[in-house]
């Protein structure tokens, strides 16, 4: 697995996939999930693969016969790192989608700027048989839906809620349910935030997002790689999470 070219090499040696297999009517795999780092999540579907909120670290190689689709949630250095745009040294048909909150203040290498779509609250994007949808927050950023393959899938991204007791905090709380207006009734895949900074409250801003809707698998993120996290965040949540066990870890579905 290549670390991208400049990149420091956050994880020494060789990374190891742990494959879990979830088996379809028919078999049949149409896509596989890896989780990378903290938020970040690999996407390789039929028609394209989706690369999302990577900020370090080693990437396993991408096929180059069909389109990279990179997503950033938002200008948080826990969802987006410019060393993404040295992709396109290495594969040919490279899109940028960047939560609107990232344009400006020189974030954008000059070269790379024609490649970049930034994306608003409530736009929509269609390429061939990808489907975005930008939601959002309640705060800075933005949360992705998109159609790929034969599956609806959330990636919470930046969606998330504090729960302090101050004026600022409630009033953010309301802007976080407001913002779960704007989001789908089914997702046949979430990305969810499981912020063990948050204490109790890991698992409420995700309790939220899941009620009154029907989520079929449940990946966790924002855990900072502590590996006791994802079992604890299933418990609070009440609900099967995706275990995930270490860097690199792929799943077919």
């Amino acid at each position: 697995m290549p670390i991208l070219p400049g990149c420091d090499g956050d994880e020494p040696g060789t990374l190891e996939d742990v494959r879990l297999i979830f088996v379809y009517a028919g078999g049949e795999v149409h896509m596989t999930i890896t989780y990378l780092e903290n938020y970040g999540y690999l996407i390789e579907a039929v028609n394209c693969t989706i690369l999302i909120d990577y900020v370090k670290g080693k990437l396993p190689d991408m096929r180059t016969d069909k389109p990279i689709y990179v997503l950033a949630s938002s200008r948080d250095p826990n969802h987006y790192n410019e060393r993404i745009f040295r992709l396109d040294d290495l594969y040919d048909d490279v899109y940028y989608f960047l939560s609107s909150d990232i344009e400006g203040g020189n974030r954008i290498p000059k070269a790379r700027q024609k490649l970049v779509t930034f994306i608003h609250p409530d736009e929509d994007f269609s390429l061939a048989r990808f489907h975005l949808h930008a939601m959002p927050t309640g705060a800075l950023g933005v949360a992705f839906s998109f159609d790929v393959s034969t599956f609806r899938v959330l990636h919470a991204g930046s969606l998330a809620d504090a729960f302090q007791p101050t004026d600022e905090g409630k009033r953010a709380h309301r802007q976080f349910l407001k913002a779960l207006e704007k989001l789908e009734q089914d997702y046949d895949i979430a990305f969810l935030p499981a912020d063990p900074a948050l204490g109790g409250h890991m698992a409420t801003c995700a309790r939220e997002i899941v009620d009154g809707r029907r989520i079929g698998k449940i990946f966790p993120m924002g855990f900072q790689n502590d590996w006791t996290v994802p079992g604890q965040f299933s418990k609070a949540l009440e609900r099967e999470v995706e275990p995930v066990h270490k860097r690199g870890q792929v799943w077919e579905v």
